[in-house]
């Protein structure tokens, strides 16, 4: 901190020598002070650090440099020791988010997938862990929230401890697109993520208020996600026959964006309504898709029908090595036979 204080006075005494200046050295270290606590947060100097904290008594530990808090620019670099020592300040504002062009510290630790710092933050009483990311100048309420990021960049263990939060609302959506952490982890491919999403008692997976009306396996279908469909068929809850606003199902979608593979993961569900599209092509997918589901079942129950003929011969042989004369049970019935003509 001696370095520091020395060339802020020289500095001030330049300031104060310069006779063609307006600035007073008050006004000048009021515009300067700013910018010399940001430096020494975003060089994670932790004796610096502690030392304004403890020593600074007007310190203002909320103030805003270029969009951001001290506290969220240390949660998106991932700073884990400055955001404890942050965090047990009397004053701190967890959820600080005074500019729609920043990011409130939870949004901007999840984004980037600090794990501990999402850890600290959370333990935090005062967290909101629902808060969205501001993107509207006027509305606080509009922006995707720090679980819809996460879900996003595909941060497993950032879901993972944001879905244990007893707080969390899983089907929160984005205020215009009305898009789900669920949909958007199935957009960008995340399957660990959305295995997580569904594992979670909470989440709707009919969920569907977007602009078009798509549920998460609409936009499975329409994207081509086989894995994807296989989760979201997983589920118990899972309404196959959901149409989206256009009266489409994801049945309808799969055939007509000529994905036979999805066809097929439909039409292998039992609760898919089995309704051939009026389409000529569409009709052509169908087709394909159900013969080949066909013949897989046939191929398997043949298999199976196969199987239990070798079990029942297996069983007949092992009989007759049992009861034939010598054996085990040719004897124990010889015996019961003969007490029973005794009798």
């Amino acid at each position: 901190m001696s370095n520091l204080n020395e060339n802020m006075n020289n500095q001030l005494k330049q300031t104060e020598g310069n006779n063609n200046s307006d600035l007073t050295a008050e006004k000048f270290l009021e515009i300067l002070w700013p910018s010399i606590i940001f430096k020494i947060f975003r060089g994670c100097d932790y004796n610096a650090i502690n030392y304004v904290i403890s020593n600074e008594t007007k310190f203002d530990i909320n103030m805003i440099y270029a969009h951001e808090s001290l506290l969220s620019n240390a949660c998106i670099e991932g700073h884990n020791e400055v955001v404890e020592l942050l965090l047990t300040h009397k004053n701190i504002d967890v959820n600080i988010n005074r500019t729609y062009e920043g990011t409130s510290p939870l949004y901007g630790a999840c984004k980037n997938g600090h794990e501990e710092v999402v850890r600290l933050l959370l333990s935090h009483p005062a967290i909101e862990v629902n808060q969205v990311n501001q993107v509207d100048k006027v509305r606080t309420d509009i922006g995707p929230t720090p679980l819809y990021t996460a879900c996003l960049n595909g941060h497993n263990e950032v879901v993972r401890l944001l879905l244990s939060h007893t707080a969390i609302k899983v089907n929160q959506a984005t205020y215009y697109e009305g898009i789900t952490s669920l949909m958007v982890a199935i957009i960008m491919g995340k399957n660990e993520v959305v295995r997580q999403l569904l594992a979670h008692a909470a989440t709707d997976v009919n969920q569907g208020k977007t602009n078009d009306g798509a549920t998460p396996l609409c936009i499975a279908c329409n994207m081509d996600r086989e894995e994807m469909v296989r989760l979201l068929l997983s589920h118990s809850k899972i309404d196959v026959n959901q149409t989206n606003t256009y009266g489409e199902t994801p049945m309808d979608i799969a055939c007509d964006n000529n994905l036979i593979g999805i066809v097929e993961l439909l039409l292998y569900d039992c609760r898919t309504i089995r309704t051939r599209p009026t389409d000529k092509e569409y009709a052509k997918v169908y087709d394909e898709a159900l013969k080949n589901v066909k013949s897989i079942r046939r191929a398997k129950f043949r298999g199976l029908v196969r199987a239990a003929i070798v079990f029942r011969r297996m069983r007949f042989r092992a009989a007759k090595k049992v009861y034939a004369p010598g054996g085990a049970g040719f004897q124990a019935a010889a015996e019961s036979f003969n007490a029973a003509i005794e009798n």
